[in-house]
């Protein structure tokens, strides 16, 4: 036997909505949203979720539910297809005793310069993971006290691949976030995917998925991640190449969860380009400095993990041998006095 709980009533025409030529409902049918069309979108979107989500039953017997904020809709009732709204942002909690349509929003994408707005202005800016939002992927866990635990994957609206990648778009980091009354207040989203948790200087050019903590949270806060340096994925949209991708481990202390940690990184003075790349033996790196005072070249692995360095004065450019590396992607990083310059090596 079970017992059923409603967390988000649909529509009742849409309870069953298959998406089928003929098929068809109304606006009438679907409640007028103030969100979505105070972001312009249609009067046919309805409050889902974005296919991610996560369910912990607490120390006094009640579920918990978090998930992804997704708008869907149809408008066109010729064909098979529907459709989302990939700029959709926002993690969603539910607690049981709340009964059904009693949605928290807890979190969303954060603004980091200040101007009011998330900075995406195309869809084809934003990586896709499925049919997941902006802010996705939630997991969660509790400790002994009863405090619950939540991270998930948020877009950084500082960060965009650039040149780096195969399609510029903005990168995802981790967050933390703790609540201390079973769900009613939050703590402020804490980035685990910075310092001092990776080299300061890569963080601008790390994306980071699919987080997973442990049901119970011990004295620390354990979490798993996936981590590489290019937004997106090759099975979904197409984003990249196929590309070494790392699993990261992160231990955090609880005390860290309620202080801002928002970083703020010293944008790369000047530009490094290498040539050939990819290669298998030996490159050129060349770093437009600004005189002739002496340089560190640094190369990191996937894991931020410094594999090798090389010193050179004098010269804009020169000659490294990288044949003893593994096959794979890493980071180079040219640094004279306190300014740096970064760029991708491809190691075949």
């Amino acid at each position: 036997n079970w017992n059923s709980s409603v967390v988000q009533d649909f529509p009742d025409v849409l309870e069953n909505y298959d998406a089928m030529p003929g098929v068809s409902y109304s606006v009438d049918d679907v409640p007028l949203d103030s969100f979505a069309i105070n972001n312009g979108w249609s009067a046919y979107a309805v409050l889902s979720n974005d296919g991610t989500g996560s369910v912990l039953i607490d120390q006094d017997g009640q579920a918990h539910v978090w998930f992804g904020r997704m708008y869907v809709g149809d408008e066109n009732f010729t064909d098979t297809t529907t459709f989302y709204y990939p700029v959709c942002d926002g993690i969603f909690h539910w607690e049981e005793s709340d009964g059904p349509n009693n949605l928290q929003l807890i979190t969303g994408v954060l603004d980091y310069d200040g101007d009011g707005f998330i900075g995406v202005t195309s869809n084809s800016e934003i990586a896709q993971y499925g049919g997941s939002g902006l802010t996705s992927f939630p997991v969660s866990g509790i400790d002994d006290q009863g405090n619950l635990y939540m991270a998930y994957a948020g877009l950084h609206e500082l960060y965009r691949s650039g040149s780096a990648a195969d399609k510029d778009q903005f990168y995802r980091h981790i967050y933390l976030q703790r609540s201390s009354d079973g769900g009613t207040t939050w703590s402020l989203p804490y980035d685990i995917t910075n310092a001092p948790y990776i080299e300061a200087e890569l963080v601008p050019f790390t994306e980071a998925m699919w987080p997973a903590l442990p049901r119970h949270i011990g004295s620390n806060i354990w979490v798993l991640y996936q981590g590489d340096y290019f937004p997106g994925s090759t099975i979904w949209g197409n984003n990249h190449a196929a590309a070494q991708t790392d699993i990261r481990f992160v231990e955090v202390e609880k005390d860290s969860l309620g202080a801002v940690n928002v970083f703020e990184p010293t944008a790369p003075a000047f530009e490094v380009a290498i040539s050939p790349n990819p290669t298998s033996d030996e490159v050129r790196i060349m770093a437009n400095t600004s005189d002739a005072q002496p340089c560190l070249v640094e190369v990191f692995d996937f894991t931020g993990r410094k594999v090798q360095e090389q010193r050179f004065a004098g010269q804009n450019s020169m000659n490294l041998r990288v044949a003893y590396l593994p096959t794979g992607v890493y980071q180079v990083r040219v640094s004279q006095g306190q300014q740096f310059g970064i760029t991708r090596l491809v190691k075949e």
